[in-house]
């Protein structure tokens, strides 16, 4: 697979379309192969596939500058604010990012989008894969349908399926109204795919003790930066 794919990236690789760390990852087998290799196992063809999309999901993150998604005071600055949270864990161990929609205003979508890569890239890829994920949790309690940022979400449905395959555990959505909700249970195989939407959980906020370790910590938090906003 390594070859083919080296064979039919050259003129990308000429052009410098990929960067260079990338290309050297394919030689050494590491985390692309392998993600990609299941990601694509129902495929006639698996390796095949699997290059196709390393191709593709290659060419995407040049353009996109993953290396360069946000520096790190732009992080700590997001991070600090009330709206965006990383620290609470899963039921199984993996990092949290909740964004609070009540304090998120949809103008920092794209910092929001720059966020979730550059946490993935650096806090959950390494070379050796360890199983280690990334929930999403969208927090939409006392912020309504009109406040939630459907570009955001698409993305992280997108980085779900495609762009990180494998590598977010869940992507919840707490207290989304009920009208939506409902639609998206009946449309969201056809949307995103039955393996994808497995994981995508539309919750009330009383169930997220299912996938929230220290939930009373995660809601402790919540209250103080709600309360701090209001003040």
């Amino acid at each position: 697979m390594c070859a083919n794919f080296l064979e039919d990236s050259t003129e990308y690789i000429q052009n410098e379309a990929f960067y260079s760390a990338d290309v050297e990852s394919i030689k050494r087998k590491d985390y692309w192969v392998w993600r990609y290799i299941r990601h694509n196992r129902k495929a006639v063809d698996v390796c095949s596939a699997a290059a196709r999309n390393i191709q593709k999901n290659f060419l995407w993150r040049k353009k996109f500058g993953v290396k360069n998604a946000m520096n790190p005071s732009k992080v700590n600055e997001l991070l600090s604010s009330n709206c965006f949270a990383l620290g609470e864990v899963d039921d199984a161990g993996n990092k949290i990012l909740t964004i609070r929609n009540r304090l998120y205003h949809k103008k920092q979508s794209e910092d929001a989008k720059h966020l979730v890569i550059f946490i993935i890239e650096n806090e959950m890829l390494n070379e050796i894969d360890d199983g280690s994920r990334l929930t999403v949790l969208f927090d939409i309690d006392g912020a309504g349908i009109n406040s939630f940022d459907f570009g955001l979400f698409s993305f992280t449905v997108k980085c779900h399926k495609s762009l990180y395959p494998d590598q977010l555990a869940y992507i919840l959505v707490s207290e989304m109204p009920y009208a939506f909700a409902t639609t998206w249970e009946l449309f969201k195989n056809l949307i995103v795919g039955k393996r994808c939407a497995q994981s995508i959980r539309f919750v009330a906020e009383l169930e997220l003790i299912k996938y929230v370790d220290k939930i009373q910590q995660w809601a402790a938090e919540k209250k103080i930066a709600l309360s701090a906003n209001d003040n």
